[in-house]
């Protein structure tokens, strides 16, 4: 069949127009899907950094307390165990954050 030269140029146009859309699209996914990996990582170096940091500040507590056993001070013992409670729970609600997080990234 043949076709006037407007309408095979028109033809073509849509044909690029539609490649080129393709393309961008896949583009912008690629994007971000290396947007949500590099997201990922970050939040996988925060909980490291949450962990490290916790462990370092009940190591730090562990040691106060043992200090205050060997003087005999037993008032501060109280408030190094709410310290060391306060600190285990901020560990457990940031990690939810971080599962939290996670969960919605894998649904973008």
């Amino acid at each position: 069949m043949w076709l006037p030269v407007n309408t095979r140029r028109l033809s073509f146009e849509e044909e690029s127009f539609t490649r080129f859309s393709v393309d961008m699209v896949r583009q912008y996914m690629q994007e971000e899907e290396l947007r949500a990996q590099h997201q990922n990582s970050l939040l996988k170096l925060r909980e490291v950094a949450l962990k490290e940091k916790t462990k370092a500040e009940l190591a730090w507590i562990e040691q106060q307390k043992q200090r205050i056993r060997k003087k005999g001070a037993d008032e501060s013992y109280p408030q190094l165990k709410k310290r060391q409670r306060g600190l285990i729970r901020r560990l457990q609600q940031e990690r939810v954050r971080v599962v939290v997080k996670n969960l919605l990234l894998s649904f973008h």
